[in-house]
């Protein structure tokens, strides 16, 4: 038989223990239900959350930068290319036209995604070009096409990247 004192220490160290573990379940929750939060924003806004995560708010807003990519349109005189011609050449690059990677993938649920836009989802046909041409159009009024194309396929708000040499060369 244990004497009133064995049970009080018994009793004590028993509460601590209750108390511990609870306490480390209830943290642990508590980081699982923030990060499926911050999981939920970065699906439902693409890969800007990214960005935002990782270095903050890089560019003030409306503190427009001027793109040095340049096209030739018929008359020879150099302009910038318009959000449809960036579309097109972002589905070559992400999906080979859509014959590659995520489009296959999409295609074969009768959905699509030619432009790798906040894998891994898919959308109705034409809704995933719509997106892309949303993004960009924000994107380029507060910074570069270079630094947006870095953005998109890296989530890292740079004026340099294999991405963007690889849209170049197209």
């Amino acid at each position: 038989m244990r004497s009133k004192q064995g049970r009080k220490v018994f009793s004590k160290s028993k509460m601590a223990l209750v108390i511990i573990l609870t306490l480390t379940i209830g943290i642990s929750f508590t980081f699982c239900w923030i990060e499926s939060q911050n999981w939920y924003d970065w699906l439902k806004q693409g890969l800007e959350y990214r960005n935002e995560a990782l270095l903050g708010a890089a560019v003030s807003p409306g503190a427009h930068e001027v793109s040095a990519i340049e096209v030739e349109n018929t008359g020879g005189v150099k302009t910038a290319p318009s959000i449809s011609e960036i579309a097109d050449k972002i589905k070559m690059l992400e999906s080979a036209n859509g014959t590659a990677g995520l489009a296959l993938t999409c295609k074969g649920k009768g959905l699509a995604n030619d432009y790798g836009f906040a894998p891994p989802n898919c959308y109705q046909e034409g809704q995933d070009r719509e997106l892309v041409e949303k993004w960009f159009e924000r994107k380029l009024e507060k910074m570069p096409l270079e630094n947006a194309l870095c953005l998109y396929n890296l989530g890292i708000n740079q004026s340099s990247c294999e991405y963007l040499n690889n849209f170049l060369s197209l």
